[in-house]
């Protein structure tokens, strides 16, 4: 079983610093950021809100992603 950016993203709300869950957020942010410039051509990091890019991407998804407990894919298969 593997976590959503959602499931990531709450568990990372309010951890100190260097927690393992807020490393495994920005991990997933990291990936994914890389993965909305190869596929849909731009930078979040740009963008005035990048979680709001993420979700947009996310939704446009016909399957979710879905990541381990440090933030690293599951299901994601280069073709």
């Amino acid at each position: 079983m593997g976590y959503t950016w959602d499931e990531l993203f709450e568990r990372a709300i309010d951890r100190p610093f260097l927690s393992p869950e807020l490393k495994a957020k920005d991990n997933a942010r990291f990936l994914l950021s890389i993965l909305i410039l190869e596929e849909e051509g731009y930078d979040i990091e740009e963008c005035e809100c990048p979680e709001d890019e993420i979700e947009a991407f996310l939704a446009k998804r016909k399957e979710p992603l879905l990541f381990d407990k440090n933030g690293n894919f599951l299901n994601l298969r280069k073709e």
